[in-house]
């Protein structure tokens, strides 16, 4: 049984640690970008993206997601 539900940020960077440890990196991305179009303020999002540029090689956009992570207050990942 397949259940619809209403995408929020948090669904979106949940499922984005999901792709993570399977490391699909892409995916995640994808869904950290979602994240951010509903809340760009939301840290958790962009600590998300940030592992994700991390493990692509992408030193600019991780440094970058970082920074924007501690901007938008808890920069603590879970």
């Amino acid at each position: 049984m397949f259940v619809e539900m209403h995408k929020n940020e948090a669904i979106l960077t949940n499922r984005a640690m999901a792709y993570i440890k399977q490391r699909k990196y892409k995916e995640a991305l994808l869904d950290c970008e979602q994240a951010l179009y509903l809340n760009s303020k939301f840290s958790k999002a962009h600590l998300r993206a940030y592992a994700c540029h991390l493990a692509s090689g992408d030193l600019e956009k991780a440094k970058r997601s970082a920074e924007l992570a501690k901007q938008c207050g808890d920069a603590t990942a879970d």
